[in-house]
């Protein structure tokens, strides 16, 4: 039996009618430039009673990191995180 995975972050306050799935390299806590767009995206959605739920990278892999970013998240939006593991062809690319 799987148990449902909890959320690294979810955004206080309520949902909208309808929910939308984003699944993304990249949204905040992450401030890279892709990751800025998609959360003024979902704003947006927001603003017309979307709730938005986002699959992203593990933000503790991500370059630039700024948790200040979560209070922008919209209201009940659920972040969900997928560990980046890295492959043996990256790791001799890298050496």
């Amino acid at each position: 039996m799987s148990s449902i995975p909890a959320p690294l972050y979810r955004a206080p306050g309520p949902t909208g009618r309808r929910r939308m799935l984003l699944v993304s390299v990249a949204y905040p806590p992450s401030a890279e430039v892709g990751a800025l767009r998609w959360q003024k995206i979902a704003q947006a959605a927001h603003a017309r009673d979307w709730t938005i739920d986002v699959i992203l990278v593990d933000p503790t892999d991500a370059t630039l990191r700024d948790e200040r970013l979560l209070h922008e998240v919209p209201p009940g939006a659920r972040l969900y995180d997928v560990p980046v593991h890295e492959v043996a062809a990256q790791r001799i690319e890298r050496r």
